[in-house]
C-alpha cells in the first residue's frame, strides 16, 4: 500500500499529463523505463518537479498494479530535437 502523499502526488501527475493531452500511463511507464527520464513528464503544474520527489520502484509498483504493459517503447526524448 501507498502512503497518502503518494498517492497525492502521483494523481496530481496524472492529472497535469491529462491536461496536456498526453496519455499519463504511457508517459509514466516511458519514464520509469528510461530510469526517469523528465521529458517524458509534462512542466505544466510543475509536475517534473513533483515526480523527482517519488522513488521510481514505487512509481513502477503503482503501475504494475494498475495494468500498464511495460512492453511499450519509448524514444529517447533526451535526445530527440
Amino acid at each position: 500500500m501507498y502512503d497518502i502523499n503518494f498517492i497525492m502526488k502521483i494523481e496530481y501527475i496524472i492529472n497535469r499529463l491529462k491536461e496536456k493531452g498526453y496519455d499519463p500511463y504511457e508517459q509514466l511507464m516511458c519514464y520509469v523505463l528510461l530510469d526517469g527520464n523528465p521529458y517524458y513528464i509534462t512542466s505544466h503544474g510543475d509536475a517534473r518537479s513533483v515526480i523527482k520527489e517519488l522513488d521510481i520502484n514505487d512509481i513502477r509498483k503503482y503501475l504494475d498494479e494498475k495494468g500498464v504493459d511495460f512492453g511499450g517503447r519509448c524514444v529517447d526524448r533526451k535526445y530527440k530535437r
